[in-house]
């Protein structure tokens, strides 16, 4: 449709007028300067209600000064560069268990296979029960008591947030190693950076990050080819506006065409991708630790003597179609891994 009618356009969705954005220039209009404010709020829907408790989660109400003060406590509590350097400790140990466990699962054969995106999905779940509560997830565990600390979390924040960002976090990852099991000679290069930076007698550590620019190169392009988000979170104006010279009624909700701005040939020179391409500039510690960990650890083969299928599915996040199983093998001596659990 943007193809067809061009970078901004309007359609009916229901009874509701929404206006799709597909260019970064008119995104940049809708977000900064006088019309950032215009459309912070969300599209207020029965079901936005009934999910939110009435708006009270952050991640759903509308700009004001209730969603002002909850997003103060996500950013200072959660998500500030002090935060996150004092939670450093937790992302290790979580990655080092997983690796662990992972490690230990290797049959005689001295391979395993293991579905990533579900294994990607775990780890970022573990780290967010571990920063909230001190504990790991397990299906078989006991303890019932934990369950209510967890609970009261959500009832602030929202379930549906935290399954947002597992959810988008093992969308990513999936993506990055889709497009290395791809493009072998991208993954060799990676191993060989990490080789040269970390070596074979310790593990990755978050102080590695830094100096893995290529990693970083990596995840940077996946997620501009594969945003888990291909379409934004909807936004509606909160007053009329105008938008590269189109009038906006109040109300009107809004979509950003993520994935269309992504691969846009006008700016990008290799749109569907090369070895490596700049992208949007923000860290994800947890999924550079992962990637940083799992191909410094393990040899990754695609069980099938074919190309990883690349077909996207249909819904909020942009999942592939078919589940992603890989063959994993040791790179590391046992003792890099800590031996048996």
């Amino acid at each position: 449709m943007a193809d067809k009618y061009g970078p901004i356009f309007t359609v009916k969705m229901g009874f509701y007028q929404t206006s799709v954005v597909s260019n970064w220039k008119n995104a940049k209009e809708c977000f900064s300067g006088i019309n950032d404010k215009v459309f912070a709020n969300r599209p207020k829907t029965l079901a936005v209600v009934i999910l939110s408790y009435n708006f009270s989660l952050f991640g759903l109400a509308s700009y004001g000064p209730y969603w002002r003060q909850c997003r103060k406590i996500a950013t200072v509590e959660l998500l500030s560069n002090n935060r996150l350097e004092k939670l450093k400790h937790v992302r290790e140990t979580e990655m080092e268990t997983s690796m662990k466990e992972l490690h230990n699962k290797i049959s005689s054969n001295n391979k395993v296979s293991v579905e990533m995106k579900r294994w990607f999905g775990d780890i970022t779940l573990n780290v967010i029960l571990r920063i909230i509560i001190g504990k790991r997830w397990s299906s078989t565990s006991q303890e019932d008591g934990w369950k209510d600390e967890l609970k009261k979390f959500f009832e602030m924040f929202g379930e549906n947030l935290i399954l947002a960002a597992i959810d988008t976090a093992s969308v990513t990852l999936t993506w990055a190693l889709t497009l290395l099991l791809n493009h072998r000679n991208v993954l060799k290069k990676l191993q060989n950076e990490l080789d040269i930076h970390v070596g074979s007698k310790r593990k990755v550590k978050e102080l590695d990050l830094k100096n893995l620019v290529y990693l970083q190169a990596i995840l940077k392009e996946a997620l501009r080819m594969y945003p888990a988000g291909p379409l934004s979170v909807p936004h509606e104006s909160s007053e009329d506006c105008t938008i590269s010279g189109y009038h906006v009624p109040v109300g009107t909700r809004l979509l950003v065409n993520l994935w269309k701005i992504h691969r846009d040939p006008c700016v990008w020179s290799e749109p569907l991708g090369g070895e490596c391409a700049l992208g949007v500039s923000f860290a994800l510690q947890v999924a550079q630790l992962t990637l940083a960990s799992l191909f410094h650890g393990f040899d990754l083969e695609n069980p099938f003597d074919e190309a990883v299928d690349t077909r996207e599915g249909m819904g909020m996040t942009i999942n592939k179609v078919s589940p992603l199983h890989v063959l994993l093998s040791p790179r590391l001596s046992a003792s890099v891994y800590g031996g048996q659990l």
